[in-house]
């Protein structure tokens, strides 16, 4: 019996392709390319010789990172160019603030306490020591006396 030219013989589906093969290919070249990126960019990208460390070197600073740096040098061979301290011992402490303010000195007040009444409320030392040869923008800590009284 022979077939007939316009008979079917199979109605069922044209053989068909397999996928799967195909997607496990794709899969190792994208693992495999992806492996190689990261080789190339570790190694300093192929364009210049690797660092020792491995590490790319650090970008050229931007003008927005450079800073101006101003430095006052002092010898000492000329102390007398700078202030000296005015003495404020023995001075109450509005009359000690302002004499320094004058002498173009900041001040700054400790209370320290004294058994001698006589150093109660007035200034019984100072730092830096009067006579002493400072820049003027220098803060002076003036030491106030406050005597312990009787109940305290």
């Amino acid at each position: 019996m022979g077939a007939r030219p316009t008979q079917v013989l199979d109605d069922g589906r044209p053989p068909g392709r397999e996928l799967w093969p195909w997607v496990v290919v794709l899969f190792v070249l994208a693992l495999a390319g992806t492996a190689a990126v990261w080789i190339v960019t570790r190694a300093g990208g192929g364009t210049a010789a690797p660092t020792t460390t491995g590490l790319k070197p650090a970008p050229a600073a931007t003008a927005a990172a450079i800073r101006t740096v101003t430095v006052k040098v002092m010898t000492r061979e000329s102390p007398s160019s700078l202030p000296a301290v005015p003495s404020v011992v023995g001075a109450d402490e509005k009359t000690a603030k302002r004499t320094l303010r004058d002498a173009g000195f900041a001040s700054q007040v400790e209370h320290v306490q004294v058994s001698d009444p006589a150093g109660d409320k007035v200034v019984v030392g100072q730092q830096p020591v009067s006579g002493a040869h400072v820049p003027a923008d220098t803060t002076v800590i003036i030491s106030i006396g406050h005597r312990a009284h009787e109940g305290d």
